[in-house]
């Protein structure tokens, strides 16, 4: 997952980055970290995001 993907994804949950923090259960820093393009998404927290994503779908 690219910087870009997540910050796509973010807006596809309707989240700014601080919620989207949250919702993930990391710090705003790591988070920006990742978004601003940094330091690279892990792959387990780039699951978690397809797994928001595909939670907000099937409501």
């Amino acid at each position: 997952m690219t910087n870009q993907n997540l910050i796509s994804a973010r807006k596809k949950l309707g989240l700014g980055p601080s919620a989207m923090a949250q919702k993930m259960g990391i710090s705003y820093s790591t988070y920006y970290n990742w978004e601003a393009g940094i330091r690279a998404i892990p792959p387990i927290a780039a699951r978690c995001v397809e797994l928001l994503i595909e939670s907000e779908e099937k409501l």
